[in-house]
C-alpha cells in the first residue's frame, strides 16, 4: 500500500508518499472513518487512472512494451486484474491507496527476474502457449512435444512442427504481433511455430504506479476541507 495521506491540522494540506505505511507523526488531524472511505475511493480511482493513460503520477509516460501474444501494448494493463487489484481504504489521519499484488513491487520498481527452477525462463510467445503454466512443467503443461531450436539470431526457442495439408504444404495460421516481431529470427522455411522463448533471466524496467497526481492531491484537500470545515479553508 501507499503510504497514508495525512491532512496537516494547521493547513489542511494532503502530502501524498510513495512507500511502505508508516505511522502518521503527531499533531495530525482525526479524519472520521466515512470521510477516510471517500477519501480511499478518491486515490485508488486516481491510481488506477495513471495505469489507463500509462504513465506515473508525475506525467512520465510507462516504458513501452513489446506486443503480448494475447494483444495490446499498454504496460501494466493485460487483462485488467492487476489494475483492478489496487483498493483504497481509511487511515486515521486520512486514507491510502495501492495493491497487495504478488507483482507489485516489481511493476513499479523494475528488476531482474531470474528462473527458480532450472537455467531458463520459459517466456510464452503465442496465444496459446499463455493458457498453460509452462512447456513441460506446472499443473497444466503445453499438452504437445516442443523440439528446442536457436533463432538466427542466437535465441533458443522451443518450436512446434506447423500441420501439413493432404498436399504437403503447411496450413495457413493466425499469428499475432508478438510471434511476427521473432518470425525473421526463426526463419520461414522452419515449417515451426514457436510457442517460447528460452532465456537465462528477464529485465523489468521501472513503471512507478505507485503514487498520487497533484491533482489528486488537490481533490482530497479540498473534499477534507468541504467535509470538515463547510469549505473554508
Amino acid at each position: 500500500m501507499a503510504e497514508p495521506v495525512n491532512v496537516d491540522a494547521l493547513g489542511g494540506a494532503i502530502n501524498a508518499a510513495v512507500g511502505p505505511a508508516a505511522t502518521a507523526p503527531n499533531g495530525l488531524l482525526d479524519i472520521p472513518a466515512q470521510l477516510g472511505k471517500r477519501l480511499g475511493v478518491l486515490l485508488a480511482s486516481d491510481m488506477k487512472g495513471s495505469i489507463n493513460k500509462g504513465t506515473s503520477p508525475d506525467g512520465k509516460p510507462f516504458a513501452p512494451i513489446k506486443p503480448r501474444p494475447q494483444g495490446g501494448t499498454k504496460p501494466l494493463l493485460n487483462t485488467g486484474v492487476f489494475r483492478n487489484s489496487i483498493t483504497g481504504k481509511a487511515e486515521p489521519h486520512g486514507a491510502s491507496a495501492g495493491t497487495n499484488a504478488i507483482q507489485a513491487n516489481l511493476m513499479n520498481a523494475g528488476g531482474v527476474v531470474k528462473a527458480k527452477k532450472g537455467k531458463m525462463l520459459a517466456i510464452p510467445l503465442t496465444r496459446e502457449a499463455t493458457r498453460f503454466t509452462g512447456p513441460r512443467s506446472g499443473a497444466a503443461p503445453f499438452p504437445r512435444p516442443l523440439t528446442i531450436i536457436k533463432s538466427k539470431k542466437g535465441k533458443i526457442l522451443l518450436v512446434e512442427p506447423l500441420t501439413k495439408t493432404k498436399k504437403g504444404k503447411f496450413k495457413k495460421r493466425k499469428t499475432n504481433a508478438s510471434e511476427d516481431q521473432i518470425a525473421d529470427n526463426v526463419g520461414s522455411g522452419h515449417g515451426v511455430v514457436a510457442h517460447y522463448l528460452l532465456t537465462p533471466s528477464v529485465y523489468i524496467p521501472p513503471r512507478p504506479f505507485n503514487g498520487f497526481t497533484p491533482q489528486a492531491v488537490d481533490d482530497a484537500t479540498q473534499m477534507v476541507i468541504e467535509y470538515m470545515f463547510g469549505g473554508k479553508p
